[in-house]
């Protein structure tokens, strides 16, 4: 497993177990130390962070607190810009973050990007994702009214030598429309579901209006509608995927639901697709092996002048099991349409 916080989750509970025992016990709410804690995160199975990373089945922690964090289980790689940091002054958990900065004149990896790779997974696995992200106002000012004809990609699952791929998964701003879009297969597929008047729906959380559901060409009534960016605040991601069967159809069992966190606010569900299918590039034997947080934005024109942009993400937990109980409801009878 790979893992770099064990270690403090371990002296953590030694401290815990030293304060229960000389001090009387736990330290009070009414503590104004105990305040400035930060809340653990709702809907986490046994609260924090490191607790998530402590689940069985997790395969990759990172929570970006220092350089040689990031680069012990993965690699800084420049863009042609800039190059990826650790910024400490800004971040969800711990004490660092990675930031991508995207500068005036620049093309379409401008930014760099981290990556990693981890052992495959593939048929009759699940993949659980969870990663907290940041914008500066910036990035959501710079996406929807300046860079029109792009999408800066946000995460990259794949298999293969190229993040390209028939066998991917990734987020993008959809062509600067201001909300995210879950695709697949390098832009070729997706989880979309065609609606009425030519319409697709690209998010489908719920038909009692408790999640996302997005239409590509109209704001939908139903529900939250879609997920326009907000910056200076942290969204947690948490992705979903059931592998029954890698490429060709029946597509029957696999399953690929997303849900998005603003702030303190609830879990939403942005994506509820059951028997979808799943491309493969190579042997289906194989599965999702590599993964890349970037700001790579595909076509962007170098001589578009704009404001320097900023993404910041932590908090990233890779699994083979779930990572957060209950979000993962029996999905609402008949829904989403078909």
């Amino acid at each position: 497993m790979l893992c770099l916080r064990s270690l403090t989750l371990f002296f953590s509970v030694i401290l815990s177990v030293f304060l229960l025992t000389s001090c009387g016990g736990p330290v009070s709410s009414d503590d104004p130390g105990a305040q400035d804690q930060t809340p653990a995160p709702v809907g986490s199975r046994s609260g924090s962070i490191d607790e998530m990373c402590a689940q069985p089945g997790v395969v990759l922690c990172q929570g970006f607190d220092t350089p040689s964090a990031a680069t012990d289980i993965g690699q800084i790689s420049a863009g042609s810009a800039s190059t990826p940091t650790i910024d400490t002054t800004v971040f969800h958990d711990g004490g660092g973050s990675l930031r991508i900065d995207v500068p005036s004149l620049s093309a379409a990896n401008a930014g760099g990007n981290w990556n990693t790779s981890f052992t495959p997974i593939g048929e009759g696995e699940e993949l659980y994702l969870h990663y907290a992200i940041r914008y500066d106002q910036d990035y959501v000012d710079v996406n929807k009214d300046v860079l029109t004809s792009t999408g800066s990609k946000q995460f990259i699952l794949w298999n293969g030598s190229s993040s390209c791929a028939s066998m991917e998964i990734s987020h993008s701003t959809l062509y600067g429309r201001g909300y995210p879009w879950l695709y697949s297969a390098c832009g070729s597929g997706g989880f979309d579901i065609p609606i009425a008047n030519f319409d697709y729906l690209i998010m489908q959380g719920s038909a009692e209006g408790e999640g996302y559901n997005c239409n590509y060409h109209a704001q939908s009534s139903t529900g939250l509608g879609c997920p326009d960016y907000q910056a200076d605040i942290w969204w947690r991601f948490y992705l979903k995927l059931k592998i029954n069967k890698l490429g060709g159809t029946p597509c029957d069992g696999n399953v690929v639901e997303s849900w998005w966190k603003k702030g303190d606010g609830p879990w939403a569900q942005a994506v509820n697709r059951q028997s979808t299918c799943l491309r493969f590039n190579r042997d289906a034997s194989e599965g999702y092996e590599r993964m890349m947080m970037t700001a790579y934005m595909t076509n962007k024109p170098s001589n578009v002048d704009h404001e320097t942009m900023s993404v910041w993400y932590d908090d990233l937990v890779l699994s083979t099991k779930p990572l957060i109980e209950g979000i993962d409801s029996a999905p609402v009878q008949g829904w989403p349409p078909e």
